[in-house]
C-alpha cells in the first residue's frame, strides 16, 4: 500500500513539474511583435529603454535618443550615440552620450541640458567616459569610466570619485550601477560586487566570485539578486547570508544583458536576455529554455523593460524594437493541433459541457471536446467526410450531433459516437430538445421530426391539417431553438410567412409571427423572409438573416427591427449569419466582413476584424456567446474566444498630447495650462497618441475646436490635426480617442491657447491710429482757421489800403479834374479830355468799391450781397425811370460766399443789369434770388424788346459765361422779340462756400 502511494506521489510530483513547466515557460511568440526601420524606427540598433511618468516609451540608440509614443519615433538632444537612460523625476531623463557626455531632458519641453562633457584637453581618459548613467534615490547622478565608480552632486557641483581598477578596464562600461527596493545602491566591477556605504561614503566590497565570472546586469526579486554574468549562467544570490546559487541549464549564450521577472495570468515568469537569443528561466526546474523564433537571425537582446500598465514586454535588439503581450487578452486564439485532426478543418459550431469544458463540432472527422484549464483536446470521430452541423445536450447528459449523414449520439459515459435514427440519415441541419425532453431535428425542405427520448420513439405534436405539407415543401429551416417559456422556435426561409415561426405545444400548431394580430400592419418592419439564426436571451427572441435582424417579444409581437439599408452606417456585408446577445444586452452578429456588435438600444455598432485579434474576418461559422460571457467564434483550424466583459473594460482609452509644434518652427510646451502663442504662430501641428502602443489601426481620433467647429470632427485613424492660418483668438481644442469597436473616451483632451493679435491688430493700436488721426485732423483744421484768419487779415488789409489810398487819390483826380475843367471852359478839346478823366475815374471809384466789398469779410452773405445788389440796380432803375422788383428767400440769407462766388455772381448781376438798361428798352424788371432744391437761382428777366438767341454776341455775355463756369453754375440767357428778356444763373449751394 506505501508503495502504491508513494508511486502516486511521484506520478503527482511528476504532473506538477510537467505542468510547471508548461505554465511557467510558455511564450506565445505570436504575441512577439518587431519594430524596426521598415515601421520608421530611425535605427535598428536600439540599446535600452525607460517610459517616463505619461508613458512615452524612450529608446537609446546608436543615433541617439528618441521618444516613441506608438506613433512616431521623434529625435530627442544631442544626436549621438546613446548608450543608458536613467529617470531622474516627473519630467526629466538623464541620457549618457558616447563621447559626448551625460544630458538632462526635459519630456515636457523637450529640450536637452549638458550635465558634463569629454575633457579631451587632458591626457586623462577617465575625464572622456562617463558611461552608464544611472540616478539614486537621493538624485545623485551615477556612472563610470575606466577606473572609477563616480557620482556627481548638483547641489555642490562636485565629483566623487571611487577607483575600483587599478590596471585600466579593457571594456570601459564594466562598471554598472543598480539600486534595490531598500535603496542600496550596488555596484558591479567585472567578478566585484559592491554596495555604497552611505555612513562611509564608500563602495565597500561586498562579494568576489572567479575570475572568469564577469557580472553584467542585476535585478532583484523576492529579496534575493540576480546577476546575469558574460559566462552562459546566471547567478541568485543572496545579499544577506552571501550564499549564491548559479544556474547554467540550457543556456547556449554567453553574455546576459538583462534578466526580467514578470506575471502572466498570476503565474510568475522569468525571460532572459542575451547575446544571441531570449530564453524563458523556469525556478521550479531550474532551466533555461530557448525561444527559437530568432534562430535563424540570432539577434543581440539588450535590454527588457516590463510595462505593468499596458502589460507589454520592451525588448531592446539590433534587429529593432520588440513589442510582447503578457497580460490577460480579451482576444484568445487556439489554435487546433495537426497532430489531433487532419487540417485544415473548420469549427462550425459550440456547445459548452460545463465550466472548463465545451464541445467543438468540425466541418470533417467529428466532435472535439477542449479543456480551457488544461487546455488539452480530446477527438470523438466521424467518418472524414461527415460534417457537423449542430450539436446539443439531452437531459441526461448524452451528446446529439446533427451532421450531412444523419445523427450520432455520444452517450454520457461512452467514448465513441453512433448513428441513431436511420430514418433520417439525410443532411440534418438543426436539432434542439423541447421541455419534455423531445428531440426535434429538421433537414432541407423536409417535415421537422420529433422523437422521445432516450427511446428514440417518433411522435406525431401536431396533424396535417394543422401544418399541411405546402409548409414543409416552402419552408427552409435554419435554425432552431427551445426558448424560455416552452416554445420551440424556428429561423427559416419561409415567403408567406416572413421566415419566423415557433410551435405552441397547448395550441398544438405552428404559429406564424407575421400572422399575429400585433404584426398585421407592421410587415414593412421584418428585415425579410429570409432567416439564419435565432437566439433567446432577456426573455426577448433575437433573429437575424439577409439584411439586419428583428427583436421581438416571447409572444412573437417586433419590438425593434435593424434594416441595413435603412441605417446611415457602411455594412458591405448584409449576410448577417450567427447573432447572440451579452450580459450587458449588446448584440453580436456573425458575418463574412467581420464581428459587429451592437449596443441595446441599437444606436451604436462596433466592427471587430482580424487586426483587433480574430483569426479571419470570416464569422459566419461557430458562434456561441457562454455563462461565463465570452463570445466563442469558429474558425478554420481554430477558434476566437473574446471576453466580453475585458474587452469592453480594455476599451476606454485616454488621449495625451506627442507634440504641438508651429509649422516650420519649433516646438512648443504644454503643462496643461492655457497658451500664448504668438500672431505668427497662427499655424500649428498637434500630434496625439492614447500610449497604449495598440496597432494604429486600432485608434480613432475626433476633435473640435471650440470657435470653429461646435460639433465633433471625425479625424479617422490620423492623429495629427493641423490648423493653418488661425485668426487671433481665444480657441479650446477638444480631442477624444476612439476604438474601432465605437467606444470613446469619457474624458477628451482639452487645451486653451490663444493667439494674441499684431500689434497692428490690438485695441491699442487702433485707439492710437484714432488718436493720431484726429490729432492730424485738429491739427488741419487749426492750420486751416490761421491761413483763414491770415487771408481775412490780408483782405481786411488790402481792402483798407484801396479805400484809404487808392479811393483817396482816385477822388483827388476827380476834384482836381473839376477844378481845372472849369477854368478851360473855352477849350473844347480840353473838355473832352477832362470829360473823360473824370467817367473813368467815376469807373475806377466804382469798380474799387465793389473790390473793396468784395474784400470785405461782413459783407459773405446771400443777405449782405442781396442787399448790394438793390442798391445798384435802385440807382440805375430809378434813374432810367425803370419799374423793378426784388425778391430774395429770405430762408438762405445767412449762408455764407466765398470771395470769388460773391464778386462773380455780383459782376454777372451787374452785367445783366447793364445790358439791360442799355438795349432792352423795358418798363419793368424783376431780380429773384431764390432756393430751388439744392441750388441757388439768379433771375433777371424784363418786358423789353427782345432779340434773337442766335444773334447774341460781345464781350459781356462771354464774360457772363465764363464767370458762370467759374462757379461750375449754368447760365442761360432766354429772349423772345416784343416779349422780353431772361437771364437765369443756377449754382449748386455746394460750391457757393470756401
Amino acid at each position: 500500500m506505501y508503495r502504491k502511494q508513494f508511486f502516486c506521489g511521484i506520478m503527482c510530483l511528476f504532473i506538477y513539474l510537467i505542468n510547471s513547466q508548461k505554465n511557467f515557460a510558455q511564450f506565445n511568440t505570436q504575441e512577439l511583435e518587431t519594430i524596426s526601420t521598415k515601421d520608421g524606427l530611425p535605427t535598428n540598433e536600439v540599446y535600452h529603454l525607460v517610459k517616463d511618468k505619461k508613458g512615452f516609451l524612450w529608446m537609446a540608440t546608436r543615433k541617439g535618443l528618441f521618444r516613441y509614443d506608438g506613433y512616431q519615433f521623434l529625435s530627442v538632444g544631442p544626436k549621438a550615440f546613446a548608450e543608458k537612460i536613467s529617470v531622474q523625476d516627473d519630467t526629466h531623463l538623464l541620457v549618457s552620450l558616447s563621447s559626448t557626455g551625460i544630458f538632462r531632458i526635459n519630456t515636457e519641453t523637450l529640450t536637452s541640458t549638458e550635465i558634463v562633457s569629454p575633457k579631451w584637453s587632458d591626457d586623462n581618459p577617465d575625464n572622456d567616459h562617463f558611461n552608464n548613467v544611472f540616478v539614486d534615490a537621493k538624485k545623485r547622478i551615477w556612472c563610470g569610466d575606466f577606473h572609477h565608480a563616480k557620482f556627481f552632486d548638483e547641489n555642490t557641483k562636485t565629483w566623487h570619485l571611487f577607483k575600483l581598477f587599478t590596471n585600466t578596464a579593457e571594456d570601459v562600461t564594466a562598471i554598472r550601477i543598480f539600486q534595490d527596493a531598500h535603496q542600496k545602491v550596488w555596484i558591479l566591477a567585472l567578478n566585484k560586487l559592491y554596495f555604497f556605504d552611505e555612513k562611509l561614503q564608500k563602495p565597500v566590497l561586498w562579494q568576489v566570485f572567479s575570475k572568469q565570472t564577469i557580472l553584467r546586469t542585476l535585478v532583484e526579486d523576492e529579496k534575493k539578486l540576480w546577476l546575469g554574468t558574460s559566462q552562459n549562467k546566471i547567478i541568485e544570490y543572496n545579499p544577506i547570508t552571501k550564499a549564491y546559487i548559479e544556474y547554467a541549464d540550457g543556456l547556449k549564450d554567453a553574455e546576459v544583458n538583462d534578466i526580467l521577472f514578470y506575471k502572466e495570468l498570476h503565474v510568475q515568469k522569468c525571460l532572459v536576455a542575451t547575446s544571441g537569443g531570449l530564453y524563458t528561466f523556469d525556478k521550479a526546474i531550474k532551466r533555461f529554455t530557448h525561444i527559437d523564433k530568432f534562430d535563424n537571425i540570432k539577434p543581440r537582446f539588450a535590454s527588457l523593460l516590463l510595462d505593468n500598465a499596458h502589460q507589454k514586454i520592451w525588448i531592446a535588439s539590433n534587429e529593432g524594437l520588440l513589442k510582447y503581450h503578457n497580460g490577460r487578452k480579451s482576444y484568445e486564439t487556439i489554435l487546433i493541433p495537426a497532430s489531433i485532426v487532419p487540417l485544415p478543418v473548420t469549427i462550425t459550431t459550440f456547445l459548452t459541457l460545463n465550466q472548463d469544458e465545451i464541445f467543438l463540432g468540425l466541418s470533417h472527422s467529428g466532435v472535439l471536446k477542449w479543456n480551457q484549464k488544461t487546455g488539452v483536446f480530446q477527438k470523438i470521430a466521424l467518418p472524414y467526410d461527415v460534417s457537423v452541423n449542430k450539436l446539443t445536450l439531452s437531459r441526461e447528459g448524452d451528446l446529439l450531433v446533427a451532421t450531412t449523414k444523419g445523427v450520432y449520439q455520444l452517450s454520457k459515459n461512452a467514448s465513441v459516437l453512433k448513428a441513431i435514427l436511420p430514418t433520417v440519415s439525410s443532411n440534418i441541419k438543426v436539432l434542439c430538445f423541447d421541455k419534455n425532453n423531445q428531440l426535434w431535428l429538421s433537414s432541407e425542405y423536409q417535415p421537422i421530426k420529433v422523437f422521445s427520448y432516450p427511446k428514440l420513439k417518433a411522435i406525431q405534436l401536431w396533424t396535417d391539417a394543422q401544418v399541411n405539407q405546402a409548409f414543409w415543401s416552402k419552408c427552409l429551416v435554419n435554425d432552431m431553438l427551445l426558448a424560455s417559456d416552452g416554445k420551440v422556435w424556428l429561423a427559416s426561409w419561409y415567403s408567406p410567412g416572413f421566415g419566423l415561426c415557433y410551435f405552441d405545444e397547448t395550441k398544438q400548431r405552428f404559429t406564424q409571427v407575421a400572422a399575429l394580430a400585433k404584426n398585421l400592419k407592421r410587415h414593412n418592419q421584418f428585415i425579410g423572409d429570409y432567416y439564419l439564426a435565432i437566439s433567446n436571451r432577456n426573455h426577448k427572441i433575437y433573429a437575424s438573416g439577409y439584411g439586419g435582424f428583428n427583436v421581438l417579444d416571447n409572444d412573437g409581437v417586433i419590438l425593434s427591427e435593424l434594416e441595413i439599408h435603412k441605417t446611415k452606417e457602411n455594412f458591405p456585408d448584409d449576410f448577417f449569419a450567427k447573432i447572440d446577445v451579452d450580459r450587458q444586452g449588446s448584440i453580436w452578429v456573425g458575418t463574412f466582413d467581420g464581428l459587429l456588435r451592437f449596443s441595446p438600444d441599437q444606436k451604436q455598432f462596433a466592427k471587430f476584424i482580424e487586426e483587433d485579434g480574430l483569426m479571419s474576418n470570416n464569422t459566419t461559422n461557430g458562434f456561441l456567446i457562454d455563462n461565463e460571457n465570452q463570445l466563442w467564434v469558429g474558425q478554420k483550424n481554430g477558434f476566437n474566444i473574446l471576453k466580453v466583459n475585458e474587452l469592453i473594460q480594455s476599451e476606454i482609452p485616454n488621449v495625451f498630447l506627442s507634440t504641438c509644434e508651429v509649422l516650420g518652427g519649433k516646438e512648443i510646451p504644454f503643462n496643461g495650462k492655457a497658451i500664448s502663442l504668438a500672431r505668427n504662430q497662427n499655424s500649428l501641428s498637434l500630434s496625439f497618441s492614447p500610449l497604449n502602443f495598440s496597432p494604429e489601426a486600432k485608434n480613432q481620433f475626433r476633435y473640435r475646436l471650440v470657435g470653429i467647429n461646435q460639433d465633433w470632427v471625425n479625424n479617422g485613424t490620423n492623429n495629427r490635426l493641423v490648423f493653418v492660418n488661425l485668426q487671433p483668438n481665444t480657441y479650446q481644442l477638444e480631442v477624444s480617442i476612439g476604438t474601432n469597436h465605437g467606444v470613446w473616451s469619457k474624458k477628451p483632451f482639452m487645451m486653451t491657447f490663444t493667439i494674441e493679435p499684431s500689434f497692428t491688430e490690438t485695441i491699442w493700436f487702433k485707439l492710437l491710429i484714432f488718436m493720431l488721426l484726429a490729432l492730424i485732423t485738429y491739427a488741419f483744421y487749426r492750420y486751416r482757421i490761421n491761413q483763414l484768419l491770415k487771408i481775412e487779415e490780408l483782405r481786411t488789409e488790402i481792402s483798407a489800403d484801396l479805400h484809404d489810398d487808392v479811393g483817396a487819390t482816385l477822388s483827388s483826380i476827380s476834384i482836381l479834374s473839376t477844378l481845372i475843367q472849369h477854368q478851360v471852359k473855352d477849350s473844347p478839346t480840353a473838355q473832352k479830355y477832362l470829360n473823360t478823366i473824370l467817367e473813368d475815374t467815376a469807373s475806377l471809384q466804382n469798380k474799387l468799391e465793389e473790390i473793396v466789398w468784395s474784400l470785405r469779410s461782413d459783407r459773405d452773405t446771400i443777405g449782405q450781397l442781396t442787399a448790394r445788389i438793390r442798391r445798384i440796380g435802385a440807382e440805375i432803375f430809378e434813374a432810367k425811370g425803370i419799374n423793378y422788383a426784388f425778391e430774395v428767400d429770405d430762408s438762405i440769407g445767412h449762408l455764407k460766399l466765398s470771395m470769388d462766388f460773391r464778386r462773380n455772381l455780383l459782376l454777372i448781376t451787374k452785367e445783366a443789369v447793364n445790358n439791360l438798361v442799355k438795349y432792352s428798352e423795358c418798363k419793368n424788371v424783376l431780380i429773384s434770388i431764390q432756393k430751388v432744391n439744392s441750388n441757388l437761382a439768379l433771375l433777371i428777366k424784363d418786358d423789353g424788346k427782345g432779340f434773337e438767341n442766335t444773334n447774341i454776341e460781345g464781350n459781356g455775355l462771354r464774360n457772363m459765361n465764363a464767370r458762370a463756369s467759374k462757379m461750375n453754375g449754368k447760365l442761360t440767357v432766354y429772349s423772345i422779340i416784343g416779349v422780353g428778356t431772361e437771364v437765369k444763373l443756377v449754382v449748386s449751394l455746394t460750391q457757393i462756400g470756401d
